[in-house]
């Protein structure tokens, strides 16, 4: 997002707040300034204004131009093509020097005497706005034949380059930026000057009729004006600021840039629509709002779709030279219903998506205004009396904020009055309740970001200054959680890896087991009305009452496969005939009656050497 400080200024008072200020300040509310240029002027390059002009008598591509330089009358000679009687030009006197080196001195150029340059503004080393040299006009106020071009703010500019996050769609305008710093600083953004737009005494109901149905999500606002003898001029300071971002803007007609001006300056989509493309009833033109099969929403004439809200605007429906009145048009459309829209084939305009699916401007007669009023100084457009608008209302549901939830998120204890004046600094709308320590929020309809209390948090932090909020350590507070069963764990775990230490291997089985098997070696089961009711296997049909037969059972598999010592433990769970449970451990050894080592010479003695390791040794 590029912007000047002058056009800043159109919508704040910024008279006392300096360029490194305004950085500071973006920066801080989340802003991030990403490019900063003072537009420097050299001295000697004045306003001029063209008394006349001829063809240079030997040069067919140069005229001989007498200039008014604010001090006398003086013949310059001039090779662009867009010389005109009366213009106001840049004048580079004798003695200016321009970027590059070039000193402006006396010249004969062909035979004829020239006593300065007029200059495009590529030569004084700001951004190309037009073919040619460079032509002032009206929009820039209180305009003096013979002021040096550095006294203007409005050429001699400061240009603030930001960038934007996705989610904040309402700073993608000068006027949204200025809304950002009238929060900050307590200022009120100025209204649009309405008296600037000309009006007849025919009201617009007399000739534009409007359709729209309550599905409808998108919201409307028409202005008309006659297109009989209306001259279209360009305006400096529209071609100047645009040019700004390098977009091509100074090959566009003048219609389209004052459509590209009002979407920088307010953030408001505008269109221009001939009235040609709508179909007529008593004469009045009947401007349909119609919802595609995909969910999109359109401006229809007769011969369909002229408009996609928020997506596009087809050619043939751009004003013709045939058109009798003109419409401007402003739209807006929820961002969710573009972004959830079925496109299948159908084509865009990036810079008309950019902004709709990020959120544009919903204030649209804040858009219409501005748009009709620059109409009406460069064109000298006179407009039917009043607007047609089929709008709805927006915006989401109110939050309901507790006070200490917010100072939670924030980090310190802020004062609920503070909270509140924050809240509403930034257009927020908000009802106290004051026997709690809670807030209902309304969000404005340009906030398509907020939803939660979080989102309002960070609001909060932001206007207020996170370097305002003292840092505080982080800290873990935790509980001692040990107790008697974290005890017994640590205890038993203990006792596995001694027994693991002093060779043993731990056997596990599953906790269930073989009734019969254990009737039969006369071990505990369970009662019959405790058993269970559906075994995994016939073998595993009850919970086991001890670990004595799983582990002779491991012991037996182990002397099978000709293992001579058999060193094995198990840990676990065993069961009463209640089913109230406890924990053991068995251990069983067999076959040699130590562990290879020096003393025995790697050989230690097996159960043949001795009568007392012939049976298996157990504990339980």
């Amino acid at each position: 997002m590029i912007f000047t400080r002058s056009w800043l200024s159109e919508f704040i008072d910024i008279e006392a707040i300096s360029d490194v200020q305004i950085m500071d300040t973006l920066n801080k509310t989340g802003i991030e300034v990403a490019a900063y240029k003072k537009l420097e002027l050299p001295k000697g390059v004045v306003v001029g204004k063209i008394i006349d002009f001829e063809k240079h008598p030997n040069a067919d591509k140069l005229s001989v131009c007498k200039v008014d330089s604010g001090i006398g009358v003086q013949d310059i000679v001039c090779g662009a093509q867009n010389v005109k009687k009366d213009a106001l030009v840049a004048l580079a006197t004798i003695g200016a020097k321009l970027p590059g080196g070039v000193t402006i001195k006396h010249a004969e150029l062909r035979g004829v005497q020239s006593y300065g340059m007029l200059c495009s503004s590529t030569e004084l080393g700001l951004p190309k706005s037009n073919d040619g040299i460079m032509i002032l006009d009206g929009s820039i106020e209180k305009i003096k034949i013979g002021e040096e071009l550095a006294h203007y703010p409005q050429i001699a500019d400061s240009v603030f380059e930001v960038e934007i996050t996705p989610n904040r769609g309402d700073c993608l305008s000068v006027y949204g930026i200025a809304r950002e710093l009238g929060a900050y600083y307590g200022l009120e953004l100025k209204e649009i000057d309405v008296k600037a737009i000309k009006e007849s005494e025919k009201g617009i109901g007399r000739i534009l009729s409007l359709h729209s149905n309550s599905k409808i999500s998108a919201n409307t606002a028409f202005r008309v004006y006659d297109a009989s003898n209306i001259s279209v001029n360009d305006s400096f300071l529209v071609d100047f600021r645009l040019s700004l971002f390098e977009d091509g803007s100074h090959t566009k007609k003048t219609l389209d840039k004052i459509c590209d001006y009002t979407a920088k300056a307010v953030g408001v989509n505008v269109a221009f629509l001939g009235d040609s493309s709508f179909s007529k009833t008593e004469g009045k033109i009947d401007v349909k709002i119609d919802t595609l099969d995909s969910g999109l929403e359109v401006i229809g004439g007769k011969k369909g779709e002229l408009l996609t809200i928020g997506v596009r605007q087809l050619d043939d429906s751009k004003p013709k030279e045939t058109d009798e009145n003109i419409l401007l048009c402003a739209t807006y459309i929820p961002p969710n219903v573009v972004l959830e829209a079925n496109w299948g084939d159908k084509q865009k305009d990036d810079s008309l998506y950019f902004r709709s699916s990020r959120g544009s401007e919903p204030n649209l007669s804040l858009g219409i205004n501005y748009a009709a009023g620059m109409m009406s100084k460069c064109c000298d457009v006179v407009f039917y009396a009043g607007l047609a608008e089929d709008e709805k209302p927006i915006g989401k549901d109110p939050i309901k904020v507790d006070i200490g939830k917010i100072n939670t998120i924030v980090g310190a204890a802020l004062d609920k009055n503070h909270i509140v004046t924050l809240l509403r600094k930034l257009y927020f709308g908000v009802t106290v309740n004051a026997e709690f320590d809670s807030c209902v929020v309304q969000i404005p309809a340009f906030r398509h970001d907020i939803s939660n209390v979080y989102d309002l948090a960070e609001e909060i932090v932001r206007i207020k200054g996170i370097d305002t909020i003292a840092s505080v350590p982080m800290s873990f507070c935790e509980k001692n959680r040990i107790n008697e069963s974290y005890s017994k764990y640590l205890y038993l775990k203990k006792l596995r890896e001694k027994a693991a230490a002093q060779g043993f291997f731990e056997s596990v089985h599953f906790i269930f087991a073989d009734r019969t098997l254990q009737e039969r070696f006369g071990f505990e089961s369970l009662d019959e009305s405790l058993e269970l009711l559906n075994p995994i296997t016939s073998e595993l049909n009850t919970l086991r009452s001890t670990l004595l037969l799983n582990i002779l059972s491991s012991a037996s598999k182990n002397g099978k496969n000709s293992q001579k010592k058999i060193a094995l433990f198990e840990s676990g769970t065993v069961f009463a005939a209640d089913r109230s449970e406890s924990h053991s451990m068995a251990f069983v050894w067999s076959g040699a009656d130590s562990f290879e080592g020096i003393k025995n010479s790697g050989k230690p003695r097996s159960e043949e050497h001795t009568s007392e390791l012939q049976s298996p040794m157990f504990i339980s």
